[in-house]
């Protein structure tokens, strides 16, 4: 009888031990690094379109540095991470804010580089949907994910839907890797007041994680 407790009480230790949930909101940094000092290196296209005019396509090419330079808990009990982005012509600050299982990226200013708002229920699950404000999610995965440097396997795709508002509207595109974090990112909008299709493009080159 002693040895099948002592048993039955390994396997429940085991299994405690497991991590069954190895992206639950109390272990985020698998998802995104959250050590000062982590950096990450983009490409970026910025490419506008006038539909109506001829030679009207604009491309802007440029490189993203990313930088979290701050990891705190706020007054209100909250994790804030700050990460600094940097380009040749912009430098700016985006605030990653924990809030229950949800992850909340907002920009300090009108940002021409990301959008202006983004919010992830953690986990992420295939299939998840959720809305948030103006925008509807949906997360699906993809097996393979190709980049400058090598190919990614097993990506989730997190899309941002932008739904018609007067004589505008969007997708914008997150591809996410467990342990990395964004590693694709497009952003889409059209608008029918000009007749313009405008994408951004960030590509990730290469990232470096402080211990």
């Amino acid at each position: 009888m002693r040895k099948i407790i002592l048993s039955l009480f390994f396997m429940f230790f085991l299994s405690c031990q497991r991590n069954t949930n190895p992206i639950s909101p109390n272990n985020n940094e698998l998802l995104f690094p959250e050590t000062i000092g982590s950096t990450w290196n983009y490409s970026f296209v910025d490419t506008t379109f006038y539909i109506f005019y001829n030679d009207s396509l604009n491309v802007e090419r440029d490189t993203i540095n990313i930088e979290i330079v701050s990891n705190k808990i706020t007054p209100n009990g909250k994790k804030e991470i700050i990460w600094r982005l940097e380009s040749k012509n912009c430098i700016d600050s985006l605030f990653l804010t924990y809030s229950a299982d949800t992850l909340f990226f907002e920009t300090n200013s009108n940002n021409k580089y990301f959008t202006d708002m983004l919010s992830l229920i953690l986990p992420l699950r295939e299939s998840e949907k959720w809305k948030y404000f103006t925008y509807d999610y949906e997360v699906s995965t993809i097996d393979s994910l190709g980049l400058s440097f090598g190919s990614i396997k097993n990506v989730y795709v997190v899309r941002q839907f932008l739904k018609r508002i007067g004589n505008s509207g969007g997708e914008n595109i997150f591809y996410i890797k467990n342990g990395i974090g964004i590693v694709k990112f497009i952003y889409g909008f059209w608008s029918t007041m000009n007749f313009t299709n405008h994408k951004k493009v960030w590509q990730l080159l290469n990232y470096s994680f402080s211990q």
